[in-house]
This record gives C-alpha cells, structure tokens and sequence, in this order.
C-alpha cells in the first residue's frame, strides 16, 4: 500500500544548538562583534522556527490529501514551536550579554533552510573523524 502519511508531522526535527559567541566583554574590540541582546535572542528563535516550517512543510507528500496536510501542518507547527522556544531559552541563558559576529547575524536572518541558518551560527559541520 503506497498510501501517503504524514511522516514529518510524526519525526520531531533535532535542534541545532544555539550561536557560538566569540566571548566576553572583553571581545568587544573587534569591530565585527556585537553583544547579543534578549532581543536577538528572540528574533533569532522566530527565524529558525520559522525555517523548521519550511524545510518540514517542504517534505510533505503531495501525495497527502487536505486532511492529512492538515494534521501534518498542525504537528509541524506545534513542533516548530517548540525548538524555537528552546533555542531561545538556550540563547538567553547561555549568549545573551556576550559578543557574536555581526556578520554571522546577518546571514542567519537571511538564511532559507535550517542547515544554511546553522552554518551562519556555527559554520560548516565538520565531518566525524
């Protein structure tokens, strides 16, 4: 049977963890580093819960009838909710009051997928030994 479910709504996506920071007060002399406010905290965590959306939204069936899309939209969305919120706790927990790269900032508010925001943040993932 090739009967089309909703298997993104079912596999909650790994959240990516939060921004590596360049350090302290200290780091404040770089020109390229600012200091991570609760703000950016927060503008950051609805950008990558909104990316979670796409990225889940994209690799529904088209196959899916309107019902299924339904209920796949609704787990998507409540996922999504979710890691955005604690990527946010994460972030002001652990970044905010510490200095990250302008730069890096800049492209993960313009990033189109979770993997390119993540790479913004963190850079390329380096592959296991």
């Amino acid at each position: 049977d090739t009967t089309a479910e909703p298997t993104a709504s079912t596999s909650e996506p790994k959240p990516i963890p939060p921004p590596k920071v360049t350090g302290g007060p200290g780091a404040s002399s770089d020109a390229g580093t600012r200091e991570l406010t609760q703000s950016d905290c927060h503008t950051l965590a609805q950008k990558y819960g909104s990316l979670v959306r796409s990225d889940e939204e994209a690799k529904l069936s088209p196959k899916l009838t309107p019902t299924q899309r339904n209920t796949a939209s609704g787990a998507i969305e409540k996922a999504a909710q979710t890691l955005a919120d604690r990527w946010e706790g994460g972030c002001s927990r652990d970044l905010a009051g510490k200095f990250a790269s302008e730069e890096a900032l800049r492209c993960s508010m313009a990033a189109k997928t979770v993997s390119g925001f993540d790479v913004c943040l963190n850079g390329p993932a380096t592959p296991p030994p």
